[in-house]
């Protein structure tokens, strides 16, 4: 038998109760605390932190049935892992009120340009605005190009015509400068 706690029953077993049978069953993991107690004991204002295996006040404890210190522990963990650089991308877009770059999206660009900096030729580390943010470009696909951290941090919010000329004649700076003066940002 389930239940929405994603605790495993073990064998049930009938017993009488006043003249009606009524099926009961043995949780595998009797540590753990079940709906009837959960209930008696909420109505006192505690509730079960599953990591520390301990009855806290209600305050304490999130809705994910962990304290606040194993809360924020499975988030170091999370975000340790493969959480870090989704969640500062989507933090920097929400101070711009912008979309973020989705995942696959950078991946392409990093094709479509053969994984080299559109302005030097070196290794990309970010992404750039053509047409910069601050002047009312938008994260879409082609005002968005790979670049190394040196010439997006020294290009600022110019455009590359205002910026200094490219260190190498680059095919595809070329096709990104004509496609952003054919859309009408430069």
């Amino acid at each position: 038998m389930a239940d929405n706690t994603a605790i495993e029953w073990t064998d049930a077993m009938w017993i009488d109760r006043g003249g009606r049978r009524v099926r009961t069953y043995r949780r595998q993991d009797p540590a753990r605390p079940g709906q009837q107690l959960r209930r008696q004991m909420a109505a006192r204002g505690l509730r079960w932190c599953c990591d520390c295996r301990a009855w806290l006040p209600a305050t304490e404890v999130t809705k994910q049935g962990r304290c606040r210190a194993h809360e924020r522990e499975a988030y170091r963990r999370y975000y340790a892992g493969m959480g870090g650089p989704v969640i500062r991308a989507r933090a920097r877009a929400r101070k711009r009120r912008t979309q973020p770059l989705p995942p696959a999206a950078g991946e392409l660009l990093l094709d479509l340009y053969g994984e080299q900096c559109v302005y030097c030729g070196g290794l990309p580390e970010t992404r750039d605005h053509v047409l910069p943010l601050s002047r009312g470009g938008e994260t879409q696909p082609g005002n968005v190009v790979p670049a190394c951290a040196s010439c997006n941090s020294s290009k600022k919010d110019r455009s590359p015509l205002e910026w200094h000329p490219p260190r190498i004649d680059s095919a595809a700076l070329f096709e990104v400068i004509a496609l952003a003066a054919e859309a009408g940002w430069l």
